[in-house]
C-alpha cells in the first residue's frame, strides 16, 4: 500500500454515507438540540449535500440500492438485482480512487456483495452484511 507523502498534492477525500440519518440531525445544518462537534467541523470544512433525496427502492431495504446508485452513478433501473451485487463492469468511485493510487477504507453496512466490497477498499474495518437470498 502506498503511503501518502508530504509533497502529495492530491486532496484527501472523506465520504460518509449514513443510513437512516436525516440531514437535520447535525448541529451545523440547523439543529440546535443535538451536539455533533465532529460532524459540524466536517460540514464547515467540506461539502454537505443538503438537498439530496433517495430515489427509493424496489423492496423494503432502500439502503442497498441507494448505496449502489451512489457508488456507481447508475439509476435504480440500471442496477443489477437492485444493487444486491455490483458487477465488475459497473465501476464504483472507490475503484477509480484505487486506480489513481489512493488508499481506500470501508467499514459499516454493506449489502452489495462481498466481491464489490473487495474491489472498492484496500483497507477495511468491521463490515455488517445481509444474508444472501
Amino acid at each position: 500500500m502506498r503511503q501518502p507523502s508530504v509533497t502529495d498534492s492530491r486532496p484527501n477525500v472523506l465520504f460518509i454515507l449514513a443510513a437512516d440519518q436525516r440531514y437535520d440531525t447535525i448541529g451545523a445544518l440547523g439543529n440546535s438540540e443535538v451536539s455533533t462537534p465532529n460532524l459540524d467541523a466536517l460540514v464547515r470544512n467540506g461539502t454537505a449535500f443538503t438537498s439530496a433525496h433517495i430515489m427509493g427502492g424496489s423492496h423494503q431495504a432502500a439502503c442497498m440500492p441507494s448505496r449502489a446508485m451512489l457508488l456507481t452513478g447508475r439509476s435504480l433501473f440500471h442496477l443489477d438485482r437492485h444493487g444486491q451485487d455490483i458487477p465488475a463492469d459497473h465501476a464504483m468511485f472507490p475503484e477509480v480512487l484505487l486506480s489513481r493510487g489512493y488508499t481506500t477504507f470501508g467499514t459499516g453496512k454493506w449489502h452489495n456483495g462481498p466481491a464489490s466490497f473487495a474491489r472498492c477498499f484496500s483497507v477495511g474495518g468491521e463490515r455488517i452484511t445481509a444474508p444472501q437470498r
